[in-house]
């Protein structure tokens, strides 16, 4: 799998003003094959947002990696455009089920900026076994151990894997991976977790 190059000497983007642009693409990209995949499905996705649901997820905590961070909900702006989250939070794509919930639910963050990394930098190195822990805003927490990473071309989206259908309350994170195209702004590949719940 190929490190990101390091941030002390390398300027990956061509100004300051191009960077919310270069830093949103890789995560827009990847979220506009998400839709795509969602809006074709036939039946709506068990454990799907709705005021009466339960709790919003709040925080995440992945302890082998450090990460440690807030979770905010991100949902469609008015052009159609996909909200991406802050660079150092996690956001959850709030039309699909909850973390915690029955479904796959789905959690995206950057893996980098153009001077330093953010909060799923190091979502490459999570093994199986590992642990994740999501807050809820009730106070509850859910428990997720990862079962397998996968990495693939932005092009090559595994929309049946990540959209399973199932009763089961399930956990996907996803980062950008693989190698930085600077001709087009982003990287090429998309990291991808896929959890359970602990003991299942």
């Amino acid at each position: 799998m190929t490190i990101p190059p390091q941030y002390s000497d390398k300027d990956r983007t061509p100004g300051r003003r191009a960077v919310p642009v270069l830093l949103a693409l890789g995560l827009l990209l990847w979220i506009g094959g998400l839709l795509v995949a969602i809006s074709r499905l036939d039946k709506p996705h068990p454990g799907a947002a709705s005021p009466a649901g339960p709790a919003s997820p709040a925080t995440i905590s992945i302890p082998s990696i450090g990460v440690k961070a807030t979770i905010v909900e991100v949902g469609l702006q008015a052009d159609g455009a996909m909200q991406v989250p802050d660079p150092d939070q996690v956001g959850w794509y709030k039309l699909g089920p909850r973390p915690g919930t029955p479904g796959p639910a789905v959690l995206i963050g950057h893996l980098d900026t153009r001077t330093r990394p953010a909060v799923f930098y190091r979502l490459r190195q999570l093994r199986p076994g590992d642990e994740i822990l999501v807050g809820q805003r009730s106070g509850t927490t859910s428990r997720f151990v990862v079962a397998r990473l996968e990495q693939l071309p932005k092009t090559a989206l595994p929309t049946k894997r990540i959209w399973t259908t199932t009763s089961r309350p399930l956990l996907r994170l996803v980062s950008c991976g693989g190698r930085f195209n600077h001709t087009i702004g982003h990287y090429r590949d998309n990291i991808i977790v896929y959890a359970s719940p602990t003991g299942s």
